[in-house]
């Protein structure tokens, strides 16, 4: 049997030599267009029996899509998150979902420890008041050091894990929460009011879901140490954005490093941009050639695995 493959993304085509392998099981067609709208999409797919899809392309992908959806019963994500898609409605639809989990992990690491590294040692912020307002005093910007202080992550999933190993350079002491593993061998588990309380360092890893939107919240931020910092690269929503504003703002919290929402524009007048102390991506912790790379390979491996009719890498679309 010969499938239907629709790939829409505004990334770009796969390399050739993946179109070549995706092309040996069926029909794949391409379009590269960004943000095409609802009707534009389900035009598109009609006769797709399998789905690839970026969020630059169409986003968010409600139940009024997949419900109309004629022949679909496999969607393969390019991306790790998945809060832009309605898994509720795949599983109504009998429609199985696939993401290329853990390809972006090692960026997403090491961009935590950059936003750590910049914060601690306020390399932006010294570097922007050098450009707006000829600054030269070293004395105005001491910062501190990484060196054998506590790290708390939050989240112990494939970034989780390359976080603590990263750490080990740093010679620091790791706390970690997270919600299914209870015991490792190479780091103290504890529950998050013991995290949250003895850290200087706080990497937020863990996905957005009902349970873990404003996980963190006033209440929380008020446990931490005075002059903690935060490296939020999971999904804004974690950590309550006027919460942490006001501890930024009242110097408990020293530093703020966040990823806000994919292909969304930053308004100029975001309270975010008021502080030297946030550093603020829309979204580009994952975004290396190494990631690009890695992504493809899952994505098409996942396809062609499902075809073959040993899926792999799949969402639970019931949760």
């Amino acid at each position: 049997m010969k499938f239907n493959i629709l790939h829409l993304n505004s990334l770009g085509e796969f390399p050739v030599y993946l179109q070549k392998k995706l092309k040996s099981f069926g029909n794949y067609i391409s379009n590269t267009e960004a943000g095409i709208s609802e009707n534009k999409a389900l035009n598109l797919a009609k006769i797709a029996d399998i789905l690839i899809i970026a969020p630059s392309a169409l986003k968010p992908v409600k139940a009024s899509f997949i419900n109309k959806l004629e022949r679909t019963k496999h969607i393969a994500l390019v991306t790790v998150g998945y809060d832009w898609i309605d898994i509720s409605e795949c599983s109504k639809r009998g429609i199985t979902v696939s993401t290329p989990i853990g390809a972006n992990s090692e960026a997403v690491a090491e961009h935590i420890f950059g936003l750590f590294v910049n914060l601690a040692k306020r390399i932006s912020e010294f570097h922007q008041d050098i450009k707006e307002k000829g600054a030269y005093d070293f004395r105005k910007y001491t910062g501190i050091e990484l060196y054998g202080k506590t790290l708390g992550i939050i989240g112990l999933g494939n970034v989780g894990h390359k976080v603590c190993r990263i750490s080990k350079g740093f010679d620091m002491n790791v706390l970690a929460y997270d919600r299914s593993e209870k015991t490792t061998k190479d780091y103290k588990i504890v529950d998050l009011d013991t995290l949250l309380e003895n850290s200087d360092f706080i990497a937020v890893c863990i996905p957005l879901t009902n349970e873990t939107k404003d996980l963190i919240d006033k209440k929380d931020i008020s446990k931490m140490k005075d002059d903690v910092i935060i490296a939020n690269t999971a999904r804004e929503e974690v950590v309550n954005k006027d919460a942490v504003l006001s501890a930024i703002n009242s110097n408990k919290v020293a530093g703020y490093g966040i990823e806000t929402a994919i292909m969304t524009p930053i308004e100029r007048n975001d309270p975010y941009l008021k502080y030297p102390n946030i550093i603020l991506n829309p979204h580009n912790a994952f975004n290396t050639r190494e990631t690009a790379e890695r992504v493809n390979n899952m994505v098409v491996d996942n396809v062609i695995s499902f075809i073959k009719g040993e899926p792999k890498n799949l969402l639970d679309t019931k949760q």
